[in-house]
């Protein structure tokens, strides 16, 4: 989903499928909410700044719509452990664990089966929606970015299932990702699972189950953790909408040019041709 759009309507689980919260998790102890208080400072409103192209306007011209995502500082029951986190649809996450008590061990656990990818938030596991054409539109931006790495000996470039630590308690997944060599002391890559590391670029394929306040979130995370450059690329809308700030946001268009700007200098997308390599063409 685009994460300039309101989810309106409250997610509702009719019944238990595998995974999912059931009504025993929705009981889960007090114990796993005090934990969940205890785990970081609360959310504050913070601005997620999305800008859109206006009817007459370039791809560099838009304007800015900011919306204030507030959630709630204290975890009493699991809506505002799910509103914390960023209003995820509760099918995303998984039990066992109990929400609020889960581990690094979960993330890497992947309860589910192997084939699913899991972020940890808050004590909490998030399935990261990763389907079969988001999975595709990376695998291209990978071998684009490596290319251009065998040319310009900058760094490395991690695909979707390449887990990093931004903080304690905080495991974050981008769909691609590039980390420059002055990430890592003397070259020496590291040998744990989940490592202390924070991408210069991060890149999100956006899917439909992604919240605007979860994006928003995983934004402002990202420029705290160090992260240089952000994109989010909406395949629905064909379009993308860069990052350099929480500040600082540009739309980019069917027609127009991802660019790697002093992160990856010289690097450069055309989402056209990203996206028709992918197969897909507007409205199937």
């Amino acid at each position: 989903m685009d994460p300039g759009r309101h989810e309106t309507e409250e997610q509702a689980v009719t019944e238990d499928p595998p995974y999912s919260l059931g009504a025993e998790a929705q009981r889960y102890s007090a114990a796993a909410i005090a934990h969940a208080n205890s785990l970081q400072t609360p959310v504050t409103p913070d601005r997620f700044i999305r800008r859109r192209r206006e009817p007459d306007s370039m791809d560099r011209e838009a304007s800015v719509m900011t919306t204030l995502t507030t959630a709630p500082a204290e975890v009493r029951t699991l809506a505002d452990l799910l509103e914390r986190i960023g209003s995820v649809p509760p099918e995303r996450i998984p039990y066992p664990p109990a929400p609020g008590m889960a581990t690094e061990a979960d993330v890497l656990a992947r309860p589910g089966g192997v084939k699913r990818l899991y972020e940890l938030v808050e004590g909490v596991l998030v399935e990261k929606p990763m389907g079969y054409y988001e999975s595709l539109m990376a695998g291209i931006l990978i071998q684009l970015l490596r290319n251009y790495l065998d040319e310009h000996d900058l760094g490395i470039v991690l695909g979707e299932a390449g887990t990093l630590r931004l903080a304690p308690g905080l495991v974050r997944v981008p769909d691609v990702c590039f980390l420059s060599w002055s990430r890592f002391p003397d070259r020496q890559l590291p040998a744990e699972p989940i490592p202390d590391a924070a991408p210069d670029l991060a890149v999100e394929i956006l899917s439909e189950s992604n919240t605007e306040a979860e994006m928003a979130l995983k934004l402002r995370e990202y420029f705290e953790a160090g992260v240089r450059l952000v994109w989010y690329v909406d395949p629905s809308e064909r379009s993308a909408r860069t990052y350099t700030s929480l500040a600082e946001a540009q739309f980019i268009g069917e027609e127009g040019i991802l660019e790697g700007g002093d992160v990856l200098p010289g690097f450069r997308v055309s989402l056209r041709e990203w996206f028709d390599r992918a197969g897909r063409r507007r409205g199937r």
